[in-house]
């Protein structure tokens, strides 16, 4: 199967945060079913997506977010024959686990489905493995279900009721226990009450295999009668699901994400039986363990943590590193000690000069030619309003270093030098080292008195349709006279399967709308400006499965240049209850939350405080208790850019100007964010 690069991109789906590897556990997912679909069609076997997965094409024409795994059911008939050519169609490494061979017990337990895995470790390495199942590097699969016959006579179904629970508690017995004679009279009492008479025993089968038969024999009791009505047994049992087999009798079609699946002709009804009001979005937990690599993801992470695959965890020294207080020059401020320093030099020229040292004054004046040229290339990309005068007079600086350059290499005579030494500063190279020294002076002054910057501030989209998480924010800065905006779209890349970043960059810089204002990457010398603020919107560096921006553009990285770094996160969720520790979109936060964007930013700007609740338990669980005043300062719900749109539009945008930019401003203003921090 074939994705786009974007489909694996993080993404919230319907108010849930959808990371890129639940993406690609969905992709290998997809790959199975497409083996377990062609052998199908091989063989003329029909099957039904069921269960989430015939919800998710349903209601969302693909998987439920909240929903991880793939769920499908075949008529008993069906199911059977899919079995027996499976055995010998499924290709290398695949296997058919169910209660008998799944020494784990960790996907199927005791039901009478079984799982089509496509690998047989729990982790794999291997180019080519991740190539096809689209760097998903966990073992995958799907589960499949029988549909077994219902009967109508409810006394019958009681007794059957009765047998399976009673096979089940053996199962529930064995599990995690020695066998032990209880087991045996346990199961013996069973095969005779069904009448598999063979003593499993004797067949050498194991304990499991003698299980599952009897589970099989209870699944198919009324097979050979037509009762009109089907089910999965198991869940016939806990939930009383039957269907009328009409609604099997015929297969419809549905879009899921990029394809479509078959599933029941009468697929709402079966959907109103299983769920009631299946229409409704709810979200709730999942039967199993979300997400389902979750123990192969533990067992990995107590050896290698690759930073593509797992969230960044926070350590206590970048908790201490995200404090540190640091003093940035503004460009008027680096261009004058560059200028007093260069003048400095020069006076030294005059001992060199006046003893003749021809070569190293020669020596000394070139250089001062190179300090003067990345000086004025320096105050070019400053961004300082009155930077061009400046420039002029390093260039007639620099004009004047040349001459006097000239003068030192001319062959004088001895009769030239005694002349010099006789006149001192009134004739020659003195007189020529006392016009540097003026010309030093005026530019001095000129930077003392004339430069000025306005404060600045730089947003840094992630890209062009994340745009209207900044846009009001944005509006607000561009009506405010004190400050100068400019906005950087940042260049990303794809990940390869392997996680390695893909070398074909890409950039949103055409795709802005014409009222913003735009500057290329490259021509924004950041080690330079040390703009007052910074507003960034991706917090992931490294830490995400599916793309990264530009390393230089990590979050670690621009911070240094800046004493306010701001993350808006590109998106808003449903409002959630960090209480709710097996919801789903609480186990995904760690996605989101817990990254290099909200450690190192100084304000991070989050769209509630129910939200701000939520990050702060999240982080405070993630880095200690001790931190929690930490993130109660950093992280605040003041709102999300996404929710200041208004209808008749405005000079910058369709967005109201935000309240946000005066927090921000608040917090530049405030300065020395990272002074005075408690010792975590």
């Amino acid at each position: 199967m074939r994705f786009s690069e974007d489909w694996f991109e993080d993404e919230v789906r319907e108010g849930f945060y959808v990371p890129g590897i639940i993406k690609r556990y969905w992709a290998a997912a997809l790959e199975i079913l497409e083996i377990i679909d062609g052998i199908c069609r091989k063989h003329n076997i029909r099957w039904f997506a069921m269960y989430g997965t015939l919800l998710g094409a349903a209601r969302h024409q693909g998987f439920v977010p909240w929903d991880d795994d793939v769920d499908v059911c075949m008529l008993r008939e069906d199911f059977d024959s899919f079995l027996a050519a499976a055995k010998d169609e499924l290709p290398e490494g695949f296997s058919i686990e169910s209660f008998a061979t799944d020494r784990d017990e960790t996907v199927n337990g005791f039901s009478p489905g079984v799982s089509i895995r496509n690998y047989p470790r729990l982790y794999h390495s291997e180019p080519e493995v991740l190539r096809q199942f689209h760097g998903f590097p966990y073992q995958a699969l799907i589960d499949v279900f029988p549909l077994d016959n219902i009967s109508p006579d409810t006394k019958r179904e009681n007794y059957r009721d009765i047998i399976w629970i009673e096979i089940n508690e053996i199962a529930r017995m064995y599990t995690g226990h020695e066998f032990s004679e209880d087991m045996e009279d346990a199961i013996s009492r069973v095969e005779g009450i069904l009448n598999v008479s063979e003593d499993g025993a004797e067949q050498g089968l194991s304990f499991r295999e003698r299980l599952q038969r009897l589970q099989m024999k209870a699944c198919t009791l009324f097979q050979n009668e037509k009762t009109g009505i089907v089910g999965n047994v198991p869940n016939f049992i806990s939930y009383n699901a039957s269907f009328p087999i009409e609604f099997f009798s015929q297969t419809d079609r549905l879009p899921f994400e990029q394809f479509s699946i078959p599933v029941p002709w009468k697929y709402r009804g079966v959907l109103r039986r299983i769920y009631g009001n299946w229409e409704l979005k709810t979200r709730g937990g999942t039967i199993h363990s979300y997400p389902y690599f979750s123990i192969a993801s533990e067992r990995l992470g107590k050896h290698m943590r690759p930073s593509h695959l797992f969230p960044y965890e926070i350590k206590g020294e970048d908790i201490k590193k995200s404090l540190e207080a640091q003093k940035l020059l503004s460009p008027a401020e680096w261009a004058r000690s560059s200028l007093s320093a260069l003048k400095s030099a020069v006076l030294s020229l005059s001992a060199a000069f006046s003893s003749l040292e021809k070569a190293a004054a020669a020596e000394m004046l070139a250089d001062f030619q190179q300090v003067a040229v990345g000086i004025g290339t320096g105050l070019e990309q400053s961004g300082l309003e009155e930077a061009p005068g400046l420039v002029s007079m390093l260039e007639t600086f620099a004009d004047h270093l040349y001459q006097l350059y000239e003068y030192i290499a001319a062959d004088n005579s001895a009769a030239e030098k005694e002349t010099v030494r006789a006149h001192g500063a009134d004739d020659g190279g003195p007189t020529m080292l006392a016009v540097l020294r003026e010309d030093l002076d005026s530019m001095l002054e000129f930077a003392g008195t004339r430069l000025w910057k306005k404060k600045e501030v730089v947003f840094l989209p992630r890209r062009a349709s994340d745009w209207a998480a900044m846009e009001s924010v944005f509006s607000a800065a561009m009506e405010d006279e004190e400050w100068k905006v400019s906005v950087i779209p940042v260049p990303w890349y794809y990940r390869d399967v392997d996680g390695t970043m893909l070398q074909e960059q890409w950039y949103d810089g055409g795709l802005f709308p014409d009222y913003v204002p735009i500057t290329g990457y490259r021509d924004y010398a950041f080690s330079l400006r040390h703009p007052d603020v910074i507003i960034t919107q991706n917090p992931y560096d490294e830490y995400n499965n599916s793309m990264s921006v530009h390393p230089a553009f990590y979050i670690r990285e621009l911070r240094k240049h800046t004493e306010c770094l701001v993350y808006i996160p590109w998106f808003v969720t449903e409002e959630l209850d960090g209480r709710q520790k097996n919801d789903p979109a609480a186990r995904n936060a760690v996605y989101y939350v817990t990254t290099p964007g909200v450690v190192f930013s100084d304000l991070v700007i989050v769209q509630s405080d129910n939200m701000k609740k939520f990050y702060v338990d999240v982080l405070s669980e993630a880095a200690g208790e001790e931190s929690r005043s930490l993130w109660e300062e950093k992280v605040q719900g003041l709102g999300s850019p996404l929710s200041d749109k208004e209808g008749g539009g405005r000079a910058y945008g369709n967005a109201v100007a935000s309240s946000l930019w005066e927090a921000i401003r608040k917090k530049a203003e405030d300065g020395k964010s990272r002074e005075g921090k408690a010792d975590i």
